[in-house]
């Protein structure tokens, strides 16, 4: 029993293991056949992936204007051609793909041994590395074209080289574009290097500055330094810095920046006027991105305007050299009359005092009169600095009432509370005599010259003259005529240089001119309104300084004279009167003096006995020795020589610029007796400067 009932369990056992094997198999025979299936189904994707990609990249062949190939290696056959190659090989498909010879046939003869030598390397399996990226090709029509080839080497299974595919681009009009460009950037280059003119290109949201070669020249920075903004605003001077700063601030808000203004060189600190224009570009927001200009180098140009106004202040002289005749006879009629009286006075033994006091008002109002002349033509350096003019019309119609003719009438009305402007006062009384030179021509010497200040403010209009803004404040000066104004086909060119309305002879063409381009380089306009037998109106208007009216200034307390204490002084005059004059003032102020008659004399003395000598008070304008030689061996002998320059010819700027070293004081001729003690009191007692 027990046995019968083992054998049934080992055969239940058996029964079951057999049947969980054949249910393992049929699940192993299921899954095998679900795999080849996914394995062919995944195949079958793959080929049409394959298929839709060559269809793909044979519709894209197909369609380029470049040409796409195929070549087996190492038979050298074509095994595929696009539709551009057959058209530029000029054969059909077949004759290509029969005789691979054809297609070299296109290539240039100088790029053969290249071809072989890449095609040796191919074959061979050490890949392709061509060295020339372009390479010349024959075209149907013979025309020779540039070609650039994008070529690799495709393996077999095994590594070995089984073909040559690739893609060549015509570069033709591309290399023919890049040769334009280079030639027009180096025609640009070239023509700025004549004309001085730089270029310069300001991104804002990179925050780089791109400059030409010439800007870099013109600014002295190194062609390879990464400049920007900052770099260039540092360049500018001093004096200019506030107008340049704020004109680049509004360039960054839309308004064109136009100005011409001085720099110190990079390298080596040198002065130069430029002029420098742009124009920025904004994006959709309204945000400045670029702003693009241009530098040109103005020096010359500035050189030539000086000169051209110092000539025109000397037509101005002339013009008004009789008028200046006409005083100084008055005035020396006067000087001669009481002179002859004081001489009865005392041949008669009374005191001649009266008639000495008259004589010595003559002398002072012929030398204020001389002094505003020579102001008026000396040569100086433009110096900005705040300016009433209400004060220097005042001035200027002095000279005015003693040198126009006197059939010209005068009348002035200045606006109280005027506001002042930054400029050069000299270059103010250039503008105002020029427009009075003019005025007084207009009117054949007789009639009513008018001047007028006022500040006034204006909307959206423009100048008539240069089309410039005219919106904000000004200050206008109004200097008008009764002559017999301009007729209307002359008025467009009166501001014109050379251009004259005056007969031949009588005239240059350079008054109006300098007038424009004196106001304009201080920022402002020119108007002219005439009717032809009317009269003219020529008004100029300056741009105000911020702030209220600067106060008159109040005259200064006369001070005491002061006298020496036997101190030692070397004169040195050429003139013997002068000489002699000079001597008795110092004389009679304290002062022990010694005598030289010119700059020779003086260093002989002064190389042996300066450690006596308390100052030295001298003329510049002597002959047998230059000016700064002279200044120079004086200093070699005492660098710390205080010297009193004295001087009818040069400025105070021009005297004090040549003295090298020292403490010096400049009083210019003709001069008082307390005009000479006071400036030599104050260099005496630690002081430098120009005493009037």
């Amino acid at each position: 029993m027990y046995i019968t009932l083992a054998i049934g369990v080992v055969l239940g056992c058996s029964l079951v293991c057999n049947f969980r094997q054949r249910a393992r198999a049929r699940r192993m025979r299921e899954e095998a056949r679900r795999a080849a299936v996914a394995a062919a189904l995944e195949r079958a994707a793959v080929e049409r992936r394959l298929a839709e990609s060559e269809e793909r990249f044979e519709w894209y062949a197909e369609h380029t204007e470049n040409v796409v190939f195929r070549m087996a290696v190492p038979a050298g056959n074509h095994t595929y051609l696009n539709r551009a190659a057959i058209a530029y090989y000029g054969c059909s498909r077949e004759e290509l793909l029969a005789n691979p010879a054809l297609a070299l046939q296109v290539l240039h003869p100088d790029h053969h041994q290249e071809f072989f030598r890449q095609w040796e390397s191919i074959v061979s399996g050490r890949g392709c590395t061509p060295t020339e990226k372009e390479f010349r090709a024959f075209a149907k029509g013979g025309e020779i074209r540039w070609m650039e080839p994008h070529v690799r080497v495709v393996n077999d299974a095994q590594g070995n080289p089984a073909a040559l595919e690739g893609l060549v681009r015509d570069v033709t009009e591309q290399r023919r574009t890049a040769h334009a460009l280079r030639d027009t950037e180096e025609h640009l280059r070239r023509a700025q290097e004549v004309a001085r003119i730089g270029s310069w290109h300001y991104d804002r949201k990179a925050d780089t500055l791109r400059c030409s070669a010439k800007t870099c020249q013109i600014t002295g920075y190194p062609e390879d330094m990464e400049v920007a903004p900052p770099h260039m605003l540092a360049l500018t001077h001093p004096e200019d810095r506030e107008r340049v700063d704020a004109a680049w601030a509004g360039a960054l808000t839309g308004t064109p920046l136009d100005l011409e203004f001085r720099i110190l060189t990079a390298d080596t600190g040198e002065e130069r006027w430029v002029y420098n224009r742009s124009e920025a570009e904004f994006d959709g927001d309204g945000e400045c991105v670029v702003v693009t200009g241009v530098l040109l180098d103005i020096t010359d140009r500035k050189r030539l305007e000086e000169t051209l106004i110092q000539s025109q202040k000397m037509e101005a002289v002339g013009l008004l050299a009789g008028g200046v005749a006409h005083d100084f006879n008055n005035v020396l009629s006067v000087i001669m009359g009481y002179a002859e009286l004081a001489s009865d006075r005392c041949a008669q033994g009374r005191s001649p005092r009266p008639e000495i006091g008259q004589i010595l008002d003559a002398t002072e109002r012929a030398r204020q009169l001389v002094r505003q002349i020579a102001a008026f033509n000396r040569k100086t350096e433009t110096r900005r600095e705040p300016v009433l003019l209400n004060g220097e019309i005042a001035a200027i119609g002095e000279v005015w009432r003693r040198v126009l003719p006197r059939a010209v009438r005068l009348e002035f009305s200045l606006a109280p509370g005027l506001r002042p402007v930054s400029a050069d006062p000299v270059q103010m009384h250039q503008v105002l005599m020029n427009l009075a030179n003019n005025a007084v021509d207009a009117m054949r010497g007789a009639g009513l010259l008018t001047v007028v200040t006022e500040n006034v403010s204006f909307g959206g209009e423009s100048c008539a003259c240069c089309g410039g803004d005219l919106r904000g404040d000004w200050v206008r000066v109004t200097v008008a005529d009764t002559g017999g104004g301009i007729p209307p086909e002359r008025l467009g060119r009166i501001f014109d240089s050379f251009y004259t309305t005056k007969e031949e002879g009588q005239g240059t063409g350079l008054g109006l001119y300098m007038v424009r381009e004196i106001v304009t380089a201080h920022g402002g306009h020119v108007l002219c309104h005439s009717v032809s037998g009317e009269g003219s109106r020529f008004e100029v208007l300056l741009p105000p300084l911020s702030g209220e009216a600067l106060p008159s200034p109040a005259p200064a307390p006369e001070s005491a004279v002061p006298r020496g204490g036997g101190e030692t002084i070397l004169l040195v005059e050429d003139e013997p009167e002068l000489a002699e004059i000079n001597a008795a003032f110092l004389e009679t102020g304290g002062y022990r003096v010694v005598t030289a008659s010119n700059g020779a004399a003086a260093l002989s003395f002064y190389g042996k006995y300066w450690p006596e000598v308390a100052a030295v008070v001298s003329d510049l304008n002597m002959p047998g020795m230059p000016a700064s030689e002279y200044l120079r061996c004086l200093y070699e002998v005492n660098p710390e020589t205080r010297l009193l320059t004295v001087s009818g010819f040069f400025s105070a700027d021009q005297s004090l610029g040549r003295v090298p070293s020292g403490k010096a004081r400049f009083l210019g001729k003709p001069y008082t007796r307390d005009d000479l003690l006071r400036a030599l009191g104050a260099l005496l007692g630690g002081g430098s400067g120009a005493a009037d």
